[in-house]
């Protein structure tokens, strides 16, 4: 599975990380899960204290996808297009 990082202002980062640490407990209300992810940082775009999101890739087999477009609402909360 690859991790990648969108900056905060919806960038992509261009550097695979890794996940180092996974917090056991997901945010109901917000459909989040908390996680520490290192990635390196040679041009010092990544800054301290900074939130950001990683997402996850992964290739799975034998499932069906269904498009965000076909969907208007995610974790009971409406999509924002």
């Amino acid at each position: 599975m690859k991790k990648y990082l969108i900056l905060a202002g919806g960038s992509d980062y261009n550097l695979e990380g890794k996940i180092d640490m996974v917090d056991g407990h997901f945010n109901t209300a917000t459909g989040s899960i908390t996680l520490r992810a290192s990635f390196l940082n040679p041009n010092n775009l990544i800054r301290l204290g900074n939130t950001e999101t990683v997402a996850l890739h992964r290739i799975t087999k034998n499932t069906i996808a269904i498009p965000k477009s076909a969907a208007y609402e995610l974790l009971d909360k409406p999509l924002k297009n």
